[in-house]
């Protein structure tokens, strides 16, 4: 029982270690637009700027790792094609023919007296078809 409570949690807060290092390469990136680098406009001062740099490499692979954990963790049953083929279920002859049964009805009718209303039905229909084509016969 205690077993069957246990619920399958993906990533323990991963969402908010993603959050928080999309916030420490923004001051990484903040670090690097104030840092000697960008004053100087040449790359040859990286080693000025070594800390922001290392910063902004380290978030972004967070990041990066984060992602990819949280797509992974998704499980199967969220996906909505696996939603609509968990609801089906084999069908066997027998049941297809049962629901192919129509409803029993108090009437009973003849053979003739059905004949005879098919042919009612067919001759209203070719009435309404002529109404319809005044070009007609």
């Amino acid at each position: 029982m205690a077993r069957d409570a246990v619920v399958k949690q993906s990533g323990d807060g991963l969402e908010f270690k993603i959050i928080g290092s999309f916030f420490g390469l923004m001051i990484a990136c903040a670090g690097l637009l104030a840092g000697t680098m960008m004053t100087g406009k040449s790359l040859s001062y990286w080693y000025e700027d070594i800390v922001p740099l290392g910063l902004a490499i380290i978030m972004g692979f967070r990041i990066v790792r984060g992602l990819s954990i949280t797509i992974g963790a998704a499980p199967a049953e969220s996906h909505p094609r696996a939603k609509r083929q968990a609801g089906r279920s084999a069908v066997t002859p027998e049941q297809v023919a049962v629901g192919q049964l129509p409803s029993r009805t108090n009437a009973n009718y003849s053979p003739e007296e059905v004949v005879e209303q098919v042919v009612k039905r067919i001759e209203a229909q070719k009435a309404a078809q002529a109404a319809k084509q005044p070009g007609s016969k």
